[in-house]
């Protein structure tokens, strides 16, 4: 079909220093599907997708100038045009490092914070994706050692979207510092995954 830009796979996630598959993710979000990528605040790795030429052509390609999130960014610019669909399989093999980018807190608040600024007219009328993408860089500023901008982002959050729990929960941690932020935040997920 024509409206759609890009197709992106499902894939293993492997333990780079085991071998071992430690999960399998399987896409189902497709169509229109940017203000759920904002809100998710991301999507599938960049080796999970195919891109027609004239989306790039259309849309531009990576924004080398950002720290982290260059691929998201893409994906989103591209979404925000065209129809996205799924493959619902594993074709990709991405394997994880224990330190690396995706452990590289203050690029990621920075890549968080350069998403947020280039969409400002979508979360203008969208004030939940805006809370949740709030309440996101608030932990990544708590997981980075800066429980006080922290703090500061979950409190946005909470004034965009006084319904959500999740912020209060996240501005509560807070208190506690970085350390036991993340310490209370990551069993948190475990007990709830």
């Amino acid at each position: 079909d024509a409206s759609v830009g890009a197709q992106y796979c499902g894939h293993h996630e492997v333990d780079e220093e085991s071998g071992r598959v430690v999960a399998t993710q399987n896409p189902s979000m497709r169509g229109q599907i940017f203000e759920s990528m904002l809100l998710q605040g991301r999507l599938a790795p960049t080796s999970t997708w195919l891109v027609r030429r004239s989306c790039f052509e259309q849309c531009g390609g990576f924004d080398s100038s950002f720290a982290y999130g260059e691929d998201f960014d893409m994906w989103l610019r591209i979404a925000r045009t065209y129809e996205v669909d799924c493959l619902d399989a594993p074709l990709v093999r991405v394997f994880f490092q224990s330190s690396g980018l995706t452990q590289n807190y203050q690029a990621i608040v920075s890549g968080t914070e350069r998403h947020i600024g280039r969409y400002e007219d979508f979360f203008a009328s969208h004030r939940t994706v805006y809370s949740a993408q709030l309440q996101r860089l608030g932990t990544f500023y708590c997981f980075a050692g800066r429980p006080d901008r922290g703090r500061a982002m979950f409190l946005r959050a909470i004034e965009q979207n006084p319904r959500a729990l999740k912020n209060y929960a996240c501005l509560a941690l807070s208190l506690l510092g970085s350390d036991l932020f993340r310490a209370s935040y990551l069993a948190k997920d475990r007990l709830f995954d």
